[in-house]
């Protein structure tokens, strides 16, 4: 009994020696390759983040400058000191976000060299800006360096460069996305061919191994899952975040745009009823677009001031607002099958600059999760900025309106000047000739004189008479000539304060024409 004993011990042992070292071996491995795989991942996403915050600093750089460009020559239109405030804020913000920039694109040296000639090029353009506005403060002669085009060459240089650069960012991003999507792909088919194919192995060995690794790998698949959510969620983040910048494309105004920015929010969202809410010069909130409201209640014009109702609660807060378990007769959503109440609603402030300048307000008949709050947190910056890019371009229209009519207006009252004036000169003419005619007469007269010396008397008296009215004839030339000669001044003096606005016109109206992507 020695012998079979010892064998079956030895086969215990064996047995007992398999049965736990190579559920742990296997564990270990699984758990290894579970957290490389992890920690790729992390990294992946970190490099993606990463791109993704240059190509965003990139694009705010380029908004800047466009900001600081836009400014400058609203400055140059109209002269006033505070349309400069984004010329001067804007130069060390875009020194800032260069910086950081170079920082976020540190280990590319291509990428940093072109930031280089970026940066190089902007302090050019500052320093040709800085002399424009120096020249315009001291009303001297700044329109021969805006016709020199010297502006605008840098600014398409700065704007080609920034083009290459986020384009190489972007293909960056896409190779990023691409390396980590196969190399997740391979390594989750390896894993598994490899979990596999211990598992098929571990089934000859013993029900045992087999519902450890069974248990095993579903305790691993579940963290894959985990972690499959939560990429799917934060791709759900982002491509709702690309799609709204889509939809803000293309939209000059602020009605337009709004729609467009309801119209896609109510549809990613899945919202029933929405509104958008603009504040205006007057601090007042007005609605300016709703989706999914009735005829009626649309076409009522609605409005908030600070603090009033929950839309001027928000704005004043700047805080998001959540509504719950709404009464039934709080609003009502109608289609052609039925009708019913909103259960939850969303009011969100957006802002720009950490200025709220309009609130969104969104109604659901579902519950709201933690990602609806994170989507609309995330959006109302991106929103906020639109809103504020429209009522800029408005208010430029409104400049360059105003600057249409002042031209028209100056090209009347210059017709009206020459009409005068050409009147002025047929009167002198006429005068003129009067003139040499009684000149002439005055002549005859006097040889007459010498003739007929018996009718001196009455020649004498003759002549007393024209010289009377040579007198008036000369004091009406006087007058005539003073009067030409204030029309000459007034003309002058017309054309030197009419000649400034029409050229700040005309260069404008030429500005515009040359950028019709505003």
């Amino acid at each position: 009994m020695t012998g079979p004993a010892y064998i079956h011990q030895e086969n215990f042992r064996r047995i007992l020696t398999r049965n736990i070292s190579l559920p742990l071996g296997v564990g270990v491995l699984s758990a290894a390759v579970f957290v490389a795989l992890i920690f790729y991942l992390l990294s992946a996403l970190g490099g993606v983040a990463q791109t993704e915050r240059a190509i965003t600093n990139a694009n705010l750089i380029a908004k800047l400058g466009a900001d600081m460009e836009t400014s400058m020559y609203g400055y140059l239109v109209t002269g006033e000191e505070q349309l400069l405030q984004p010329f001067e804020i804007g130069k060390p913000r875009i020194a800032a976000e260069t910086n950081t920039l170079a920082l976020l694109v540190r280990d590319n040296q291509a990428q940093v060299s072109r930031l280089g000639r970026i940066g190089a090029l902007q302090a050019q353009w500052n320093e040709y800006a800085q002399n424009i506005v120096s020249l315009r403060r001291r009303n001297l002669d700044y329109q021969q360096p805006v016709r020199a085009a010297g502006g605008k060459s840098l600014t398409d240089e700065i704007r080609r460069e920034f083009a290459e650069f986020i384009s190489v960012e972007e293909r960056l991003l896409q190779l990023r996305n691409d390396e980590a999507r196969n190399t997740t792909f391979w390594g989750m088919a390896a894993y598994l061919l490899f979990s596999l194919g211990l598992s098929g192995l571990l089934a000859f060995v013993g029900r045992r191994e087999l519902v450890q690794l069974s248990d095993t790998y579903g305790e691993t698949e579940e963290k894959q899952a985990a972690t499959a959510l939560l990429l799917d969620q934060q791709l759900w983040l982002r491509t709702g975040q690309l799609q709204l910048a889509e939809h803000t494309i293309g939209h000059p105004g602020v009605e337009s745009l709004s729609r467009s920015v309801l119209e896609f929010v109510a549809r990613y969202l899945d919202a029933a009823v929405a509104a958008l809410y603009v504040r205006e010069d007057n601090g007042s909130l007005r609605r300016v677009a709703a989706y999914g409201l009735s005829k009626g209640y649309e076409e009522t014009e609605q409005s908030f001031y600070s603090a009033e109702g929950l839309v001027g609660q928000a704005a004043l807060e700047n805080r998001v607002l959540q509504l719950h378990d709404l009464p039934d007769n709080y609003l009502k959503v109608t289609s052609g099958l039925g009708q019913g109440a909103p259960r939850h609603v969303l009011v969100v402030p957006v802002q720009n600059e950490g200025q709220v300048n309009g609130v969104l307000e969104l109604g659901f008949l579902r519950a709201l999760g933690p990602r609806d709050l994170e989507f609309v947190n995330m959006i109302a910056t991106n929103i906020g900025n639109s809103i504020h890019a429209a009522l800029y371009r408005r208010r430029l229209q409104d400049v360059l309106a105003e600057s249409q009519q002042l031209n028209e207006d100056l090209q009347s009252q210059q017709e009206e000047l020459r009409t005068v004036n050409e009147e002025l000169e047929e009167k002198s003419r006429v005068l003129k000739e009067y003139q040499v005619n009684l000149e002439n007469q005055q002549a005859q007269l006097e040889q007459t004189n010498h003739r007929l010396s018996e009718v001196a008397l009455s020649l004498d008296q003759k002549n007393m008479a024209l010289n009377q009215a040579q007198i008036q004839l000369e004091e009406r030339a006087e007058e005539l000539s003073r009067a030409s000669r204030y029309k000459s001044e007034f003309l002058a003096n017309m054309s030197h304060e009419l000649r400034t606005p029409l050229n700040s016109a005309l260069i404008l109206s030429k500005l515009l024409s040359d950028n019709p992507q505003g």
